[in-house]
């Protein structure tokens, strides 16, 4: 049987987290991130990848720019949103600039939507529903319907066979 201490030590989890960030890290902030991150047990913190000029995703009005990536992991489960603000403030820069997600997180989560100039309708407000597929109501009610209903269900009983 196991004892209480290998249960423990089997099921502790990693937590992984991105932070992406406009500006390059300093390494004096990057010493004073990893002194701070020791309160949620940090494992690792990778080094710096920097990528292409692009407009890069979740950043609201920011052009064509370079992201610094940085990926690091925890023992202790936290929130993007508290690892976000703290880092922001021991760095000095505003939130807008950096972004902290889990790793484990889909990009399209951390997509900053873009407000179109196109106005939104309602497809209710649509009263011809445009949209919908057209049907011939002959096909699903009326005199016509009920006549070859009744002609297939006669046709069906005078056929059935019974087997004794």
């Amino acid at each position: 049987m196991k004892s209480l201490k290998q249960y423990l030590a089997e099921s502790e989890k990693t937590y992984e987290f991105r932070l992406r960030s406009l500006n390059e890290i300093s390494d004096e902030h990057m010493d004073r991130i990893e002194n701070h991150m020791k309160k949620y047990n940090m494992e690792s913190m990778g080094a710096p990848k920097k990528t292409i000029m692009h407009k890069p995703r979740g950043f609201a009005d920011v052009g064509a720019q370079e992201v610094y990536i940085y990926d690091f992991a925890t023992k202790l489960p936290a929130t993007p949103h508290a690892l976000h603000e703290e880092i922001a403030s021991i760095c000095g820069c505003s939130m807008g600039s950096m972004i902290v997600h889990n790793m484990k997180e889909a990009e399209e989560l951390w997509e900053v939507e873009e407000e179109s100039d196109e106005e939104a309708t309602s497809v209710l407000a649509d009263a011809d529903y445009s949209e919908a597929e057209k049907i011939n109501p002959e096909d699903h009610y009326g005199d016509k319907y009920n006549e070859k209903m009744v002609k297939d269900s006669l046709g069906a009983e005078l056929y059935k066979e019974y087997k004794v």
